[in-house]
């Protein structure tokens, strides 16, 4: 999980146009609960012990590096304690889990400003932390529900309207889904090969976070080597005509 991407739908409603796309947006994060819901009686409850929480968050940290965003601020991993009605809607869910969360300077306010290449390493950022557990063969569907779904969906709408302009409120719901669907996949599957890459710096990182539970600043000096030649190769869609 990584805090500066966090899609609020309400903060967003004033300055979105409420076209086809962000109507779709904002019906799958309120509508998060439901797909977690679903996914987790069809697939069971996601493994949320601390070796998938330090694996997931540096997916986040290893991914950020090789797509050239400016270095991670601080990440962690915690054991959290479910009392009351917390995440009531998901049954069977285990007394306590581990959960973790990455920190990086960006906000989503200044989204709506950024070029398709901007907005594609911060998709890849946020794909990172599940293409972390699928590393380690922990990659549950279920996992990380609030993260990806509706944040990798809006990134990757927002670069969608950089190559398709006249299409964003002229086609059909049905169509900009499945672009998107595609699209949002391509980048899970990038952000997985970029963790095998460096396969080496991610084992080490995730190890240290394991037993660190917190790192921040130089502590993860040792784990960036700069950004990958060719990591944005054929993401990038062709421009509509």
């Amino acid at each position: 999980m990584h805090r500066p991407l966090s899609f609020n739908p309400m903060k967003q409603v004033n300055i979105m146009n409420q076209g086809i796309e962000e109507q779709y947006i904002l019906a799958l994060h309120a509508g998060s609960a439901e797909i977690e819901k679903s996914l987790v009686e069809d697939f069971g409850f996601p493994p949320m012990t601390r070796e998938v929480a330090a694996a997931h968050e540096a997916g986040h940290v290893i991914v950020a590096d090789a797509v050239g965003l400016p270095p991670i601020l601080y990440t962690y991993i915690r054991k959290k304690r479910i009392t009351g009605d917390q995440n009531a809607h998901i049954a069977g869910l285990p007394k306590a889990i581990w959960t973790g969360w990455t920190g990086w300077g960006d906000s989503i306010d200044n989204l709506y400003a950024l070029s398709a290449q901007e907005l594609l390493q911060r998709l890849l950022l946020v794909e990172g932390g599940w293409a972390g557990e699928r590393a380690i063969n922990q990659g549950h569907p279920a996992s990380s529900v609030f993260e990806r779904v509706p944040t990798a969906f809006h990134l990757a709408m927002l670069v969608r309207r950089h190559y398709h302009p006249a299409a964003s409120d002229a086609a059909s719901l049905e169509a900009v889904k499945k672009w998107t669907m595609n699209f949002c996949r391509m980048a899970e599957n990038r952000a997985l090969q970029i963790i095998r890459k460096r396969r080496h710096l991610f084992d080490r990182l995730r190890k240290k976070l394991y037993q660190c539970k917190r790192l921040e600043g130089d502590q993860l000096a040792p784990f960036r080597i700069g950004t990958m030649k060719g990591w944005d190769r054929d993401l990038i869609p062709p421009v509509a005509h």
